[in-house]
């Protein structure tokens, strides 16, 4: 290596790693030639380099050969030391773009100046980022040529920090001069309302229109399961108003508002919290993004507070923190609304529970005690109203109050409050009257009050109510009243009265006829167990069956039967109970009540009159058969009035044969099957199958019996003498009956007399009278058809005298006729 070749090993001199480098780099292989040859200028400019505390950098030649000092060693990051001799874009080739322009302007004999470049510089083995100011200046030789670019890089980063700090400064009290004149604004708007709806409605558009959304809605949670939004803002986008599942918008999305109670989407198509349905439902709800808080009160999830805007949008922090002051300014006043609608709602409710129950409430201040001129109480509308005062003030003197009370209880009431002053007791209750002012009525008071007292145990206050008794006290007197008309009642009764509880079956109430019907004292005499005792005087053969009634009545049934007691004196008595249920306010039956009437002796009249009965019905027999004789004396036997006696023998027969059947059965019925059998017998054998009974049991009235016996008569003697029973003739006779309910009036024969029958009949019985096997005569035309009179009986006299229903029918082959009676 030739002399101009080696680098100088004494410069560039100088302590610095740059300073080495430069000693230590082969400068013979650049363009530059070894240290020796440089010219002085460049040599000076170097040791001006290495001198600056400033990062410096020299880029020489057209191709900006790169030289740097110490202080520019973190702005070549890694590319420090290769960067070193090297052309600059060649050592950074990112930088061509924007650093050619600088450098063929320099190198033109400009001077630039870069403001605030960022670099991203490693310190302290961390990365920073930092800007700096960069002054490129030419650099000329002794030609006055310009040889290189001379840049010195200022470091700006403190400087912009510091403004960037007091921007954000300065916008964070901007936003914050405008988020809190927003939330006067939602306090002012808020403070009158008095309407949950109105709250959520006027909270949403505020918002909306302070965030320049789409969309702000109020969500309250129902249950689990369903949501309910009630109203929204919407502005160019669908309202979401109406019934929604609780986790509409995604599993997760309910999730985090249940657990963190915030939600932020920027993007929801792009979001990880939504699934792709969920994004579809976004897409279709014209959801793009959102911030959505949640309330849960009690660990229970109570409402959603959500902002919704249509297309994507990054939130700020500060339209984040506004929408959270703004859903929880929206909550308290809900609740504050709610809680004031409640108030009223509980204060209107009160007031009607005062005025229709006529209570009162007084607050009196006993600190100065209850004598003396001043004002001692504070009233409510309802104490004065139930005191009949006026409504011109709300308080007034212990004294008017004194002077209300009724005088015969002025002295007593006012000792009792003054007792219970004087006392320790947290307490009081009095009742008396007083006589209202507005009406001079009395009214029954009841006074009840708390007592409150300092720590000495003195009374300060007395607060409490006063409630109108004076219906109860009437009621009561009423009451009273009324158990002693029954109590007098029920001594005077001479039946047994008692009311026993349906439960325990323990006698309430027993009248003094118990001892002298049962012959048992009625305090005690049966024990312990009165109900038991009870059943034990009942014969066995009537027990279970009175028993059995007594249970129709603990389930809410009212009967009536008899049964045989036995008393201690061995004496059978017969009773006749009428009891019923008593049942309490719910219409439970709370008692079972009775009425027990001794009905020995009527029992012992109705056998009697049995045996008087049966001696009537014989005597009328004979008397019958006494109207026969003297029929036959008196009209003889032969001719035209033979046949009329022998007629009129056989009617005379059939009232016997039916008043024997009364008489046989005891009572004013006869049963239908034994009448039409015992007429039957009068004329005929009852031999089957000739002849054919049948019908269930079915009584009739005395009155029916004696028309209809005639009827069957008239039937039984023509079919003996014409019809299915003449001995020459092989004829079939059928009597058959069944009974018809109320409806069903069509199968019955149509009504031959009208307005027949005129009362309401609840049951019949339709009697079929059919003849077959028998040869009539020839049908003569209708105008010369005669009638017997045992035709006559059944269509005219039975329809007009007992309301009954006919159809006569002689048809081929025999005869048909149908009786429908109205039964009892």
């Amino acid at each position: 290596m030739t002399e101009g070749s080696r680098n100088d090993p004494g410069w560039p001199a100088g302590p610095g790693e740059m300073a080495g480098l430069i000693r230590a780099l082969d400068w013979a292989a650049t363009p530059l030639g070894p240290l020796a040859a440089w010219p002085p200028g460049l040599r000076t400019a170097i040791e001006l380099l290495l001198a600056s505390g400033f990062p410096t950098c020299l880029q020489w030649g057209a191709e900006g050969f790169l030289i740097y000092n110490d202080a520019a060693r973190p702005l070549m990051g890694d590319k420090h030391p290769r960067a070193l001799g090297r052309p600059i874009f060649e050592a950074m080739p990112e930088t061509r773009a924007s650093w050619a322009p600088v450098l063929a302007a320099v190198l033109a004999g400009e001077t630039i100046t870069l403001q605030d470049q960022p670099y991203l510089l490693k310190r302290d083995g961390a990365g920073e980022q930092a800007w700096f100011t960069h002054s490129c200046s030419p650099l000329r030789d002794t030609a006055g040529r310009v040889v290189a670019l001379w840049a010195v890089y200022i470091e700006t980063t403190a400087r912009l920090r510091a403004e960037w700090r007091r921007d954000q400064v300065e916008a964070a009290l901007r936003a914050g001069e405008e988020q809190q004149a927003f939330l006067l604004r939602l306090s002012d708007a808020l403070r009158p309302l008095a309407e949950p709806t109105a709250v959520q409605a006027t909270a949403a558009r505020l918002l909306g229109e302070q965030l320049d959304v789409n969309r702000v809605l109020y969500v309250d949670i129902i249950d689990e399961r369903e949501a309910e939004i009630r109203l929204d803002y919407a502005r160019g986008v669908p309202s979401l108003a109406g019934r929604w599942q609780a986790d509409a918008f995604g599993e997760a999305v309910t999730r985090q508002l249940r657990q963190s109670q915030l939600l932020v989407i920027d993007n929801a198509q792009q979001d990880p919290v939504l699934a792709d349905g969920n994004r579809a439902l976004f897409a279709e709800l014209q959801i793009g993004a959102t911030i959505a808080m949640s309330l849960v009160k009690d660990g229970r999830w109570v409402a959603v507070f959500a902002v919704q805007n249509a297309a994507p949008r990054i939130w700020t922090p500060a339209e984040i923190a506004l929408t959270e002051e703004t859903a929880e300014r929206t909550w308290a006043a809900l609740e504050q609304t709610r809680a004031e609608q409640a108030l009223r709602r509980r204060e209107a409710e009160l007031a009607r529970v005062q005025r229709i129950g006529g209570i009162g409430g007084f607050d009196i201040d006993l600190r100065q005690g209850l004598e003396g001129p001043h004002l001692v109480g504070e009233h409510s509308p309802e104490y004065r109203a139930v005191h009949g005062l006026d409504t011109a003030g709300l308080a007034e003197h212990h004294g008017a109050w004194l002077r209300r009370l009724h005088p015969e209880d002025r002295e007593p009431a006012a000792a009792a409050l003054q007792a219970a002053l004087a006392g320790d007791g947290l307490t009081y209750q009095n009742e008396y009257r007083i006589i209202r002012p507005s009406d001079g009525a009395s009214r029954w008071i009841l006074a009840r009050a708390d007592i409150e007292r300092d720590e000495t145990g003195r009374a300060i206050r007395l607060i409490g109510a006063h409630i109108d008794v004076t219906p109860q006290k009437q009621a009561e007197a009423a009451l009273r009243e009324s158990e002693e008309r029954l109590r007098q009642f029920g001594e005077a009764s001479s039946d047994v009265l008692w009311i026993r509880d349906a439960g325990t079956l323990r006698l309430d109430y027993l009248t003094p006829a118990f001892e002298r019907i049962y012959g048992l004292p009625r305090e005690g005499g049966l024990g312990e167990h009165d109900f038991q005792g009870w059943a034990a005087t009942i014969l066995e053969v009537d027990r279970s069956r009175a028993l059995s009634h007594i249970a129709r009545v603990r389930g809410g049934e009212a009967v009536t039967f008899e049964y045989r007691i036995r008393r201690p004196d061995g004496e059978i008595r017969w009773l006749r109970n009428s009891d019923f249920p008593i049942r309490d306010g719910t219409g439970r039956v709370r008692w079972i009540g009775g009425i027990g009437k001794d009905v020995t002796e009527e029992k012992r009249a109705a056998a009697r009159q049995e045996v008087l009965v049966a001696e009537l019905q014989h005597r009328s027999r004979n008397l019958l058969a006494v109207i026969r004789a003297v029929a036959f004396k008196t009209l003889g036997r032969g001719g035209a009035r033979g046949g009329a006696v022998a007629a009129f023998d056989q009617r005379l027969a059939a009232l016997s044969r039916a008043q024997g059947l009364l008489s046989r059965f005891g009572s004013d019925t006869v049963e239908l099957g034994a009448l039409v059998r015992a007429e039957l017998e009068a004329h005929a054998e009852l031999e089957p199958p000739r002849i054919d009974i049948q019908g269930p049991e079915v009584n009739l009235s005395v009155e029916q019996v004696q028309t209809f016996s005639l009827a069957l008569h008239e039937l039984a003697t023509n079919a003996v003498k014409y019809g299915a029973l003449r001995d020459d003739l092989p004829g079939q006779l059928s009597v058959r009956w069944q009974v018809h309910e109320a409806g069903e009036e069509d199968r019955l024969p149509p009504p031959r007399v009208p307005g027949r029958p005129s009362r309401p009949v609840l049951r019949w019985v339709q009697l079929a009278w059919r003849e077959a096997g028998i040869a009539l005569p020839p049908a003569a035309p209708a105008g010369e058809r005669p009638r017997g009179y045992g035709r006559e009986l059944i269509e005219d006299a039975l329809p007009y005298s007992l309301g009954a229903r006919t159809a006569y029918a002689l048809q081929e082959g025999g005869l048909c006729c149908r009786i429908a009676l109205p039964l009892r």
